[in-house]
């Protein structure tokens, strides 16, 4: 299945966000598109119960680049040595994916979640969101190392 995070107004202007699933090509026929609410992970931490946002750096892009992380860590098998090394500081309260997220939302709001459109609708793909991911751990796994460099 390939995933994509869609984004739409309802007719109040609200922003709903689906987990939409497609078949790839080598799926067997029977298996058939489906989509489903994005979970807003308010027991994760919560930024803004009433609801996503986009478009600009506050609380609902928050809580979605929040929801939109933990969703991808909890798909995608988190590479465990930058995990660890992230994560030593945090209280090991919620699940290494939450935690990730948690450690990660703010900064995937800001390069991700505020720049998508605030009209109109919009997707993101599984690997977009993999891609962005990938760098911004990276980045952060650079500085902790460069930080603990200079400490010691």
């Amino acid at each position: 299945m390939k995933i994509a995070y869609v984004g739409e107004r309802n007719p109040e202007r609200k922003l709903l966000v689906f987990i939409q699933a497609t078949p790839t090509a080598d799926e067997p026929r029977h298996v058939t598109a489906h989509r489903r609410p994005l979970p807003m992970r308010l027991q994760v931490m919560n930024h803004s119960p009433s609801g996503f946002e986009c478009g600009y750096e506050g609380s609902g892009p928050a809580q979605l680049a929040l929801a939109i992380c933990a969703d991808h860590f909890v798909r995608n098998e988190l590479r465990a040595e930058s995990a660890a090394l992230l994560l030593e500081d945090f209280e090991p309260r919620d699940t290494l994916e939450n935690r990730m997220a948690v450690m990660i939302h703010q900064d995937f709001k800001r390069a991700i979640v505020a720049s998508l459109p605030r009209v109109g609708g919009w997707t993101i793909t599984e690997e977009q969101v993999a891609r962005a991911l990938d760098t911004l751990i990276a980045s952060r796994v650079a500085a902790h190392q460069s930080a603990k460099r200079v400490a010691s």
